[in-house]
């Protein structure tokens, strides 16, 4: 549950409550490919099934098409699957640089 800088935080906002509150980004958004990156994935989403507010989480990734990173212990590869499997079709989005566009 990384911090989303693009909205304000509230007080008791379920964000402040995550396990992985105040832990280093890098953990839950790995760069690159290979076992590296895997190996990060796998260490963030243990965090996050230790997490209080996991369900929040992945709700909130998956709600709002985070393209990146381990929210809720869903990698973003699973959002997608989850999204594809719910019938959202998902284009590329040239200008945010992703594929989690949704289309109508």
């Amino acid at each position: 549950m990384p911090r989303d800088t693009r909205e304000t935080q509230r007080p008791d906002d379920w964000r402040d409550q995550g396990a992985c509150a105040g832990l280093n980004d890098d953990t839950f958004f790995p760069r690159g490919g290979g076992p590296t990156a895997e190996r990060k994935v796998r260490h963030a989403k243990v965090i996050c099934f230790s997490c209080p507010v996991q369900p929040e989480c992945g709700q909130w990734a998956i709600d709002n098409r985070e393209p990146f990173g381990v929210w809720g212990g869903v990698s973003e590869k699973e959002r997608r699957a989850i999204l594809r499997r719910r019938g959202v079709r998902l284009v590329e989005d040239p200008d945010a640089g992703d594929d989690m566009a949704a289309t109508a």
